[in-house]
């Protein structure tokens, strides 16, 4: 090209230029995505975004390994809503109504009778031992195939008595927002849960995301059966492990994954010893608290979480305040 031809170019090009409007000249340029749109920018969402940055960031002093790179996330009151009852409760009660509704010698006989008549009173004076040898009444004696049908239909059915939306959608979608987060920055998530590990497996791909094999909960023992050709597994009422509650749930994330989370992510006194068990001041880590102090969009309740908030406090932890750090809790909620 001669240099006259150049110049015209050139001025042609400073002539497209200069009619630009500044939204043409930003038009085609990529925009940062934001990872947590349903977060405001607090202290909180800065030491999570950096946090995440740098563990995964090979050219950071922080970077961990992908292997090692393991996050634990509680589900009821951490993942989606747990009140006014636990959602897997409600379940457990519907089982032992169909039951008793099956066999009429149950209908006098205690838990049957009270979940047959609505006696939520003898349900909730229950202490933590016969809570759980309720769940494993009620949930053995069928395969786990039966086992599966039956929450799925149950889940497809129930509605929140509050906001009449299933469980399914009664999730946080900040939490939703974290899941997706350390998903993209290679971090392996593990469900955790104080309920039955099958009745959260049921859901853990479509709603979470997370593969049915990384749900680490409960877990009752399995009976094989071989009927003709078919091999049969049938749920007893024995536990294998501890309930996955307080100390058991690190027992069972050891046995499970063989690893310490590098995040651990929980909301109740029963997630402190998970908490405990991802915290050390040696290396990198991260807990983070999720906080219920939002009456109007969803609950306000310290009660059973007394505990893991002191410990949270002492130990410098994040903690979520729903009130003043989520623009919304449910997918649902207006921003």
């Amino acid at each position: 090209m001669t240099r006259f031809g150049t110049t015209i170019l050139l001025l042609a090009c400073l002539s497209i230029a200069a009619c630009q409007t500044p939204e043409d000249a930003t038009r085609d340029v990529p925009q940062p995505v934001d990872p947590l749109p349903s977060w405001r920018d607090t202290a909180s969402r800065q030491r999570i975004l950096e946090f995440v940055k740098q563990v995964s960031t090979r050219t950071s002093g922080a970077y961990v390994e992908a292997r090692d790179r393991i996050a634990v996330v509680d589900n009821d009151g951490t993942l989606w809503c747990e009140k006014p009852t636990y959602i897997q409760f409600d379940f457990i009660i519907s089982l032992l109504r169909q039951q008793a509704e099956r066999d009429a010698s149950l209908a006098t006989v205690q838990p049957y009778k009270a979940a047959r008549e609505g006696d939520h009173a003898y349900f909730a004076a229950l202490d933590h031992k016969g809570l759980f040898e309720l769940l494993t009444t009620a949930q053995s004696g069928m395969t786990h195939e039966q086992f599966d049908r039956d929450v799925r239909a149950f889940t497809s059915g129930w509605s929140h008595p509050k906001y009449r939306k299933r469980c399914t959608q009664l999730t946080y979608q900040p939490m939703l927002e974290l899941l997706a987060l350390l998903r993209s920055n290679g971090f392996r998530i593990y469900i955790v849960t104080g309920g039955s590990t099958e009745f959260v497996r049921t859901i853990s791909e479509e709603t979470y995301k997370v593969d049915r094999a990384n749900v680490v909960g409960t877990t009752q023992a399995t009976r094989y059966e071989l009927q003709g050709e078919r091999v049969v597994l049938m749920r007893e009422t024995a536990l294998v492990g501890p309930v996955n509650d307080g100390p058991g749930k690190p027992v069972n994330l050891w046995q499970r994954i063989g690893r310490r989370p590098l995040v651990a992510i929980g909301n109740s006194d029963g997630d402190l010893e998970m908490m405990r068990m991802a915290h050390e001041p040696s290396r990198q880590s991260l807990a983070i608290l999720v906080h219920h102090d939002d009456a109007e969009r969803e609950y306000a309740y310290d009660k059973g979480a007394e505990k893991v908030l002191a410990a949270a406090r002492k130990n410098d932890w994040v903690v979520i305040d729903m009130k003043r750090e989520w623009t919304r809790v449910f997918s649902f909620d207006s921003r």
